[in-house]
């Protein structure tokens, strides 16, 4: 949502699955671009000439829009229940090709690109263990707030919506301002001094979606996505040692699969840093059950009185626990100690 946001490079054909060509009633792409409202403004010429480049571009569309299928339902499901326009579901193509390990070179991170000031705002947690601009939720959460917030400020004008959450709406402010003294025109086209990646953020997003609404008028082919959850989101209350390999046993799926679905982990221990996890929507019985029944092993512990010159990563050496053991016993959300702090240390670390 910077302007540092990543652009939209050409994926080289892969060896995934194609794309396939039938459609039913029951596509998920099918219900999306029906409630698709947006002005899709085809008389300008940069929609143009960003449509005729997905046209030209399948590839990256089959691969963008894979990477997106086990999140849109539940994207596509938020976005209505804020009343936003449907369109928003392709933010993320835009931000970051559905990638939620995606950085820019500004530091935007995630599938929606969060700068950690706005996720700050939107009490995102952010540490060495986890950063929840990565979490599908959470980010898809502060994201469309921030976006639900946005249209208060414009009046539902989304062409303007979309481009301050692109640029930041303190700058497209200041620019309708000067363009009102002016006696211009206060239109997000109107708005021709604006930076060139926002100048074509809107275009380019638009035009992705008037590909999708129009797909057969343009000879595309969209994906069969199943209308139904892929993935759900579960409450944990995790109150001792909890890291998604034992999650992902009690989910009864692989440990990739989890960590996969919870990128905002940056080591696998969850408790403390989140409250939620993103679970495969046939395994969230299966999981909350084995969780209920669950009897986290305490580790017995010791205590350390932090010295003049001691670092976590110092004492973790020295008494054999992981910093991220120490910070998970110790409920520290950084690596900064104090001179006098007194530390648990998990014994048999």
């Amino acid at each position: 949502m910077s302007s540092g946001a990543l652009q939209v490079p050409l994926i080289p054909e892969s060896s995934e699955r194609p794309i396939p060509t039938e459609h039913d009633d029951d596509n998920l792409w099918d219900r999306l671009r029906a409630d698709f409202s947006l002005d899709h403004a085809t008389e300008q010429k940069l929609v143009q000439t960003h449509r005729t480049w997905f046209l030209n571009n399948p590839d990256y569309i089959e691969k963008v829009f894979s990477r997106a299928e086990p999140y849109l339902y539940y994207i596509a499901e938020e976005i209505k229940a804020r009343d936003l326009p449907m369109e928003f579901v392709l933010i993320p193509v835009i931000e970051s090709m559905y990638d939620p390990h995606a950085r820019s070179h500004a530091g935007a991170t995630g599938l929606w690109q969060l700068m950690a000031v706005t996720a700050k705002h939107y009490k995102i947690v952010q540490n060495s263990m986890y950063d929840g601009r990565r979490s599908v939720q959470e980010s898809t959460d502060a994201a469309l707030n921030h976006l639900a917030y946005l249209a208060t400020v414009y009046d539902n004008d989304w062409h303007l919506v979309l481009a301050a959450y692109n640029v930041g709406h303190g700058r497209i402010n200041k620019e309708i301002a000067k363009n009102k003294a002016a006696g211009r025109g206060t239109s997000f086209w109107d708005l021709n001094n604006l930076p060139k990646e926002t100048l074509n953020y809107v275009p380019k997003l638009i035009a992705l979606a008037d590909v999708v609404k129009h797909y057969e008028r343009h000879d595309m082919e969209l994906p069969v996505v199943p209308d139904e959850p892929q993935v759900a989101v579960v409450d944990i209350d995790v109150e001792d040692y909890l890291d998604i390999t034992i999650a992902a046993d009690l989910a009864d799926v692989e440990p990739e699969t989890l960590l996969e679905m919870n990128p905002g982990f940056t080591q696998t221990i969850i408790a403390n840093n989140t409250d939620t996890l993103l679970i495969p929507h046939d395994k969230v019985e299966i999981f909350e059950t084995a969780l209920a029944n669950y009897v986290p092993v305490k580790k017995a512990t010791y205590s350390y009185v932090v010295q003049a010159g001691d670092s976590l990563n110092q004492i973790s050496k020295t008494h054999g626990a992981s910093v991220a053991m120490i910070q998970q016993y110790n409920n520290l959300s950084s690596n900064n100690l104090q001179i006098g702090q007194k530390l648990k240390i998990p014994r048999g670390a």
